[in-house]
């Protein structure tokens, strides 16, 4: 059911970006801060439709028009104007470098990543293929890097998937992404933990979500129409809707984009604090904050972390992890979304205290975050259940879905993972124990196979045959 409804909305699609790209602009405001005393004021913010950010110790970022600000002081809210560290960075590298043709030192603008991009493709041919998923507001291309040993084939092969800076004025995700497509092309033939990977897993890398709002002059969280990215999917408690039409045409892209793969874990890299933030961001009630793979987040998040020692070693966030809602509550993020419609398994990772490091300090958060980075690619084919599902009859792939006992719905709406839709593998990525999985498909009899055993050294591999569902008809005439 949610291909069928994808594939019937995507039709839209190009209609839909067109629309909301000569759409009037939105005004998201200033950057403010503003001081809270319990976590149930910062859901009323969120709730009332405010963009809130990185609460620590009392205060939080908040973005407001005057007029907001004028609403808030008036109802006894203690806020006041910040500078903006991400504008402030981007003034003074344009000042540092100006007439060097690197006018942000370090960091790539739009074209020069292009151009990076493009560059490996063509030194690589054998390991990658750059392809766009679409547009930006602004006409840019969104750029995905895939990465495996055969490019131009469909394996029976976990896809994973890395995605950055879909906040504009957070680029060193979009950096770090880009150290990693090198350092995977450029020793795939030298290191054999790199061969691993890349004959193993399908990886796609996207390092710049959001290109028109990096572009802007500063560069802004916020799209060409003034859209947060990171509010703008589908929402389990306010916008349970899984349908690409009316929202921003990134946020589209990036649907359709998954819609047509099935990425069992993935990643997206913010900055503004350091830590590993997981599922659930959007809970339905303030108290209940935990998904129903708690278990499996928790364990996931905890291997990034260790393996970031600034991270690990956090005095805000223990071991430098924490659910997303224990945090604080936001609405309509992607990684909620690729969890309760897309039976994907997502983080969040925030990379540094500030939304814009310096240049000079990239070197040293990409060594802090490269081993993160690759012992976190490593999970898809670490631990769980995998296989392919087929017709017993032919042996032929099928599309069907997948629901692990004890953990198949959140607030009664069901959790499914699925298979791959030309080859049917499928991915359970589990802790380990004895699991029971049950396999469906349309006109097949649906299997539930029960204690599957999952251990902590390798995958438990497990191909699955559905039979034809009988016929209805009067069994007592002989009738079929």
């Amino acid at each position: 059911m949610r291909r069928v409804l994808y594939y019937s909305a995507l039709i839209l699609l190009g209609l839909c970006a067109t629309a909301l790209a000569q759409a009037p602009t939105r005004d998201p405001g200033r950057l403010a801060e503003i001081r809270w005393t319990g976590r149930s004021q910062l859901l009323e913010l969120t709730n009332r439709g405010f963009i809130i950010d990185h609460p620590h110790n009392g205060t939080a970022e908040i973005w407001l028009t005057p007029a907001q600000f004028d609403t808030l002081t008036s109802e006894g809210w203690n806020v006041r104007w910040i500078p903006d560290q991400a504008a402030e960075m981007w003034k003074y590298l344009r000042t540092k470098y100006a007439g060097t043709g690197r006018t942000l030192g370090a960091y790539h603008d739009y074209d020069g990543l292009t151009s990076a991009l493009l560059s490996l493709a063509t030194q690589y041919p054998d390991l990658c293929r750059l392809s766009s998923i679409g547009e930006s507001v602004q006409g840019r291309d969104l750029w995905v890097m895939k990465i495996t040993d055969n490019p131009d084939t469909e394996e029976a092969e976990p896809e994973v998937r890395y995605t950055s800076t879909m906040h504009g004025d957070e680029p060193v995700g979009m950096e770090l992404l880009l150290d990693l497509i090198q350092l995977l092309l450029n020793n795939y033939a030298t290191d054999a933990r790199i061969k691993h990977l890349v004959d193993e897993e399908e990886i796609w890398i996207m390092p710049l979500m959001n290109p028109d709002g990096y572009s802007a002059s500063p560069p802004q969280r916020w799209n060409a129409n003034g859209y947060d990215l990171n509010r703008n999917f589908p929402d389990i408690v306010t916008d349970p809707n899984n349908i690409p039409a009316g929202r921003q045409p990134e946020t589209q892209a990036v649907m359709a984009f998954s819609a047509g793969h099935q990425f069992v874990l993935s990643a997206n890299f913010h900055a503004g604090s350091l830590v590993v933030n997981y599922p659930m961001d959007s809970p339905v009630n303030d108290t209940d904050t935990e998904s129903p793979d708690n278990d499996y987040f928790y364990a996931t998040a905890l291997t990034y972390a260790q393996a970031n020692p600034p991270m690990y070693a956090s005095t805000e966030f223990t071991h430098g992890i924490t659910v997303g809602a224990d945090w604080y509550i936001i609405r309509g993020g992607m990684q909620d979304w690729m969890y309760n419609w897309m039976g994907g398994r997502e983080v969040t990772i925030e990379l540094d205290d500030d939304k814009f490091p310096s240049d000079t300090r990239l070197p040293a958060l990409w060594n802090e975050n490269r081993e993160s980075m690759l012992s976190y690619l490593e999970l898809a084919i670490a631990k769980g259940v995998r296989g392919r599902v087929l017709d017993a009859a032919t042996s032929g792939p099928l599309s069907a879905t997948i629901l692990v006992a004890g953990r198949d719905q959140y607030n009664s709406h069901p959790l499914y993972l699925f298979t791959d839709q030309q080859v049917s593998d499928y991915y359970c990525l589990l802790q380990p124990g004895k699991w029971d999985l049950t396999f469906a498909t349309g006109g097949y009899s649906a299997q539930t196979i029960q204690g599957v055993m999952v251990t902590a050294q390798t995958m438990t591999h497990l191909d699955v045959y559905l039979g034809k569902a009988p016929t209805p008809g009067i069994c007592a005439w002989g009738l079929y």
